[in-house]
């Protein structure tokens, strides 16, 4: 309830402040859009739409930028699973060697390779299993 009242007095409190810039600016002023096309009314109006037009645009470019970071941020939580899970593969396969198991530690070794095929450290202990 007391949510809804704060939000009530907030849109007022715009309202009125659109109302007052709208009536303190009562001439009339003109933007030309082309050599043929104007708008005339109260420049408040005309205030008033210049500003929203520029909320608008931030908006928009917020939503841009804000998408691009989400997908970079997503591309980079994916990668560090991956490595992640690559880095418990690597050393599930070291303690299965330690333990002498050569048929499952062949398993990981492989499985490390197939992520990261230049990992020299995996193609050693693949030899070591075989």
């Amino acid at each position: 309830m007391l949510r809804q009242f704060i939000r009530f007095i907030v849109i007022a409190f715009v309202v009125g402040i659109a109302i007052y810039i709208t009536l303190t600016n009562s001439e009339t002023a003109t933007i030309r859009l082309g050599s043929s096309d104007a708008i005339t009314s109260r420049a408040g109006v005309i205030y008033l739409g210049v500003f929203a037009s520029g909320c608008l645009f931030s908006i928009i470019i917020a939503l841009f930028f804000g998408a691009k970071g989400f997908f970079r941020e997503r591309k980079l939580r994916t990668e560090a699973r991956k490595h992640r899970d690559l880095l418990a593969s690597f050393i599930a396969g070291c303690d299965l060697m330690a333990i002498q198991e050569w048929r499952s530690a062949q398993d990981y070794w492989e499985d490390v390779l197939s992520n990261d095929g230049d990992n020299p450290v995996a193609r050693v202990a693949l030899s070591r299993c075989l």
